[in-house]
């Protein structure tokens, strides 16, 4: 995150999917237990991996620091 913060300037826009994935941070609200909510949350990080696909290179440089 350091790195990102420092280096803002050199990252470039990326064009959002037209969808973000089938899971939202919504689905996080209706979590009833701490393990429910841990279960959300890594379906929810995957889907919005998921949803970056075409940006993730590009998006394994920035956090390499190459770009």
């Amino acid at each position: 995150m350091r790195y990102a913060l420092e280096h803002a300037g050199r990252f470039h826009w990326l064009e959002p999917a037209e969808s973000m994935g089938p899971v939202t941070v919504l689905d996080l609200e209706n979590a009833r237990a701490v393990a429910d909510y841990q279960e959300r949350a890594r379906a929810w990080g995957k889907s919005a991996w998921e949803a970056w696909a075409a940006h993730h290179e590009t998006i394994r440089r920035w956090g390499e620091g190459r770009e």
